[in-house]
């Protein structure tokens, strides 16, 4: 029997691409869209979602310009097979020292099964997404979303976190991840901040904090005098001298 189709790699190979993708103006933001409308042809592959992911497929081929595959005829070639599967692949595959993604994201995260543990990494997918599947991979409940930053070299960035909060790294099983680390949320979104400043990394958007931070890690973590001010966690007395 042939073997399935896994459409997952195709829908991989399309995400990888837009980092690498022309610096023209719109390019990368379509090439985002195609993205998405590929994740959607994933969760639901039909005629309809095939087609919507063929249009964003021209769309951003128009704007990067250049002799660009389109990814469009290889899912259309595994639905019509009939013989096709959605398998994830382990999620650090890609993640070595030598692959430094154009942009992308970092983030912060933690689940009930790692108490007071934070989960620090980079990844140019989708950050839920991302995180979903380090859950099923590594059977954690409930992980969430602390916080997160899209920035360009994201990978440089969380080298340089790693680096920074080495002592505070938890020794895992070979058979784990090895992302984390044993800091409180505050403490680890500060050394993000940091990182991307002392690095001259460009921000595409703010540092975020996620509402299951806000509401939740902080009541445990956060003395009440600390604020948001400039999408950092700093003192009250602090941002007050500076209105001063």
């Amino acid at each position: 029997m042939t073997q399935a189709i896994n459409i997952y790699e195709i829908y991989s190979r399309v995400c990888n691409r837009k980092n690498k993708g022309s610096i023209a103006p719109g390019a990368r933001l379509a090439a985002d869209q195609a993205a998405e409308t590929a994740a959607l042809l994933l969760r639901c592959p039909n005629a309809t979602t095939l087609a919507g992911f063929r249009e964003a497929e021209k769309h951003w081929a128009r704007l990067a310009g250049g002799d660009n595959k389109s990814y469009a005829d290889e899912f259309e070639s595994a639905l019509r097979s009939g013989n096709y599967v959605v398998k994830r692949q382990g999620v650090n595959s890609a993640w070595s020292k030598n692959y430094d993604p154009e942009q992308g994201f970092i983030y912060g995260a933690a689940s009930l099964d790692r108490p007071s543990w934070i989960k620090l990494g980079s990844t140019t997918a989708p950050v839920l997404q991302r995180l979903e599947g380090f859950a099923r991979k590594y059977q954690l409940r409930d992980i969430r979303l602390i916080f997160h930053a899209r920035v360009y070299q994201p990978n440089r960035v969380e080298r340089e976190v790693h680096q920074r909060l080495r002592t505070y790294r938890e020794q895992m099983s070979g058979k784990d991840s090895r992302e984390w680390f044993n800091v409180s949320a505050r403490h680890a979104m500060q050394t993000a901040e940091d990182a991307i400043e002392s690095l001259g990394v460009r921000r595409i958007g703010p540092m975020v904090p996620s509402s299951y931070m806000k509401t939740v890690v902080t009541v445990d973590i956060c003395p009440t005098g600390w604020i948001e001010y400039g999408a950092r966690l700093v003192d009250v007395d602090e941002t007050r001298s500076q209105r001063d």
